[in-house]
């Protein structure tokens, strides 16, 4: 079994001992995102953002993978929620204004 294999299944096993368990969340949905397995990433970045402490990660999570999937408009929505969130992002408001650029473009 290769290394991301067993990565996986030891986050599977670690969520289903806690199913809140926001880092194994995270990086499961990570390693999916990596492996361009994004429905099943978005699964898992949902679920973290309801988990307090994990709410800004799963958004920027949910927001690169809206983008890989060229909807940009939804990865706006997402990343305008971090800087709600978290209006210090200055690297978070730089990705949204090369984002509306390129909406912009377009059309």
């Amino acid at each position: 079994e290769n290394n991301l294999g067993l990565a996986q299944k030891r986050l599977q096993q670690a969520l289903s001992n806690d199913p809140t368990h926001g880092e194994a969340l995270l990086s499961l949905a990570a390693l999916l995102w990596q492996q361009t397995r994004n429905e099943s990433a978005l699964i898992y970045y949902v679920r973290a953002q309801a988990l307090s402490g994990y709410k800004e990660r799963a958004l920027l999570g949910q927001a690169q993978v809206a983008i890989d999937k060229k909807k940009y408009l939804q990865a706006l929505h997402l990343l305008r929620q971090v800087i709600q969130f978290n209006p210090s992002r200055s690297d978070v408001i730089a990705n949204i204004q090369s984002l509306e650029n390129l909406v912009r473009n377009q059309t």
